[in-house]
């Protein structure tokens, strides 16, 4: 039963590490493309 237990908490530890791999990518993701934007409308305005 304890062996049954730590594995549950290595497999629940690593689903979470890879969560916060997804977030962290998509966060890195969605900040570059809000600033290729705001770079693209301020390029805009300039012209």
């Amino acid at each position: 039963m304890i062996d049954l237990k730590r594995n549950l908490f290595k497999i629940d530890v690593r689903a979470q590490k890879d969560e916060e791999k997804v977030f962290m990518r998509t966060a890195c993701m969605m900040t570059s493309r809000q600033t290729h934007e705001e770079t693209f409308v301020f390029r805009k305005l300039d012209s």
